[in-house]
């Protein structure tokens, strides 16, 4: 066997490598979460034991409190037909240690008899606040007029919005939230992520999607909000009368308000592991849908464009590399260059291998468990997800996004 190293083995190779060195310094997962400290409060005071320790305990708790100005907070929850989820969540949301006032509000339909049910066990709570929506208000989307209602019944200046099918993982959840409401924020995003019965994609697709929005943040603006947890400010929210501009698309409220109200150097992000909500499997309609109604939402939204080039650029980068290299690995086999071909395999290994720690990384970061032999599978699939979902949004009827009575 004659090993062959020509002109075109010399520029192929060097091709190869600049794809790979480009397909990586693009890699989304290069720059792994910065993840937020939990608050400044002792978690285990119960289990101290001595009157020392107990001493110290206290001083270290006020200390914390002394370091954030916490103000008081009405948490949104809007609940449609889950109140098997609300009985199971709505305890650790009244049994949050927040130093100052904060009420749930819960807004409902009128006529919803499990969750009337689940709410009149709670009624003596003094946190808990529930209203309803009348069965006229019927013409446009269900959660978008809740929040509104919730934000009528509110007495506060920041507003918490978050999700029956989600739970605070720590009693602290609420003040790893609110400390970043300061006077010169006008948003907190706080981070979601799915619980361990959910398909192992979905989770990685979260945190590919929790990731790039994090990085878009800190560089500038903040484009929307993947996750199940948002706080805002109520007078913005009546100075732009709510949801106004965008009432006719039937989802999408976190989106629109994150893409509508986000101005650089005033957006939190929380993810710390007491600030991050935990989400219930979500089922494969629910899934679907909530792609497909962003991919509508999304042609509505500022900044669109300006958001997608990163993603689209470092899947080009990542399938045009490994055709690269598989391509060259065949003609290479086909014309008896054999040092190309052992160029083109020993970087699709250093491919996969780099790209599989660095995303590994990225995702422990974030506490996501992952497998790795799946993780440059899940890469590189992602195109193929989006591109599955373009062909069911441009094949749905567009009505179906929309409500028709406003």
């Amino acid at each position: 066997m004659t090993l062959i190293i020509d002109t075109a083995s010399l520029i192929g190779g060097g091709i190869l490598l600049l794809l790979v060195l480009a397909a990586t310094l693009t890699d989304v997962f290069l720059r792994k979460s910065r993840r937020t400290e939990n608050p400044l409060v002792v978690h285990d005071m119960e289990e101290v034991q001595t009157t020392n320790e107990d001493h110290e305990a206290d001083e270290v708790k006020e200390m914390a409190e002394a370091s954030y100005d916490y103000p008081p907070v009405s948490i949104i929850v809007t609940p449609h037909d889950k109140a098997y989820e609300l009985d199971q969540h709505l305890p650790l949301l009244l049994e949050q240690d927040y130093p100052a006032p904060f009420r749930i509000i819960v807004v409902f339909w009128r006529g919803e008899s499990d969750t009337d049910d689940v709410l009149k066990k709670y009624a003596a709570n003094p946190h808990l606040y529930a209203t309803y929506i009348p069965d006229s208000s019927r013409y446009m989307s269900r959660k978008k007029l809740a929040i509104t209602v919730g934000e009528k019944a509110a007495t506060t200046e920041w507003l918490l919005l978050t999700d029956v099918t989600c739970r605070p993982q720590s009693k602290y959840w609420l003040r790893a939230m609110a400390r970043h409401a300061t006077q010169e924020r006008n948003l907190v995003i706080g981070h979601t992520r799915f619980d361990d019965d959910t398909p192992p994609f979905r989770r990685f697709l979260r945190s590919y999607t929790s990731l790039y929005l994090q990085q878009e943040l800190a560089r500038g603006t903040a484009y929307r909000c993947e996750g199940n947890a948002l706080m805002l400010r109520r007078s913005e929210f009546e100075k732009r009368d709510g949801f106004r501009a965008n009432l006719k698309y039937l989802r999408g409220e976190y989106d629109f308000i994150v893409n509508e109200y986000a101005r650089p150097g005033t957006t939190a992000f929380e993810n710390s592991e007491d600030g991050t909500l935990l989400e219930l499997c979500p089922t494969d309609k629910a899934w679907r849908n909530k792609l497909l109604y962003y991919m509508e939402d999304r042609r509505h939204m500022a900044r669109t464009a300006a958001h997608r080039w990163r993603h689209n650029l470092a899947q080009t980068l990542l399938h045009l590399s490994v055709v690269a290299l598989l391509a060259s690995v065949l003609w290479g086999c086909l014309t008896a260059r054999w040092i190309l071909v052992a160029w083109a395999v020993l970087l699709l290994a250093a491919t996969v291998g780099l790209r599989t720690w660095i995303c590994l990384r990225a995702l422990r970061s974030m506490d996501e468990d992952q497998h790795a032999s799946r993780l440059f599978l899940y890469e590189m699939r992602l195109l193929w997800h989006y591109l599955a979902f373009h062909v069911r949004y441009h094949r749905a009827n567009k009505d179906d996004f929309i409500t028709h009575k406003i």
